[in-house]
């Protein structure tokens, strides 16, 4: 898990920072696909941690039960 959320951070940072210089170069169409490439990185991160405590809190729950 943890690999995987590095890397997708990674790509949405990545991303972010060339949608930044491509709109300051003038390419719109380009710096808009971009953006949405690190938006779309950054829910996939939200939701692979999300999902990892979910499933780590339930299988705490399931340990403290007598």
């Amino acid at each position: 898990m943890t690999s995987a959320l590095l890397v997708l951070l990674g790509v949405a940072a990545l991303a972010a920072s060339l949608a930044l210089m491509v709109a300051a170069l003038g390419a719109t169409l380009l710096a808009d696909m971009l953006a949405v490439t690190a938006v779309l990185c950054g829910l996939a991160a939200f939701g692979l941690v999300s999902g990892y405590s979910w499933q780590h809190a339930r299988q705490l729950a399931k340990r403290s039960r007598p």
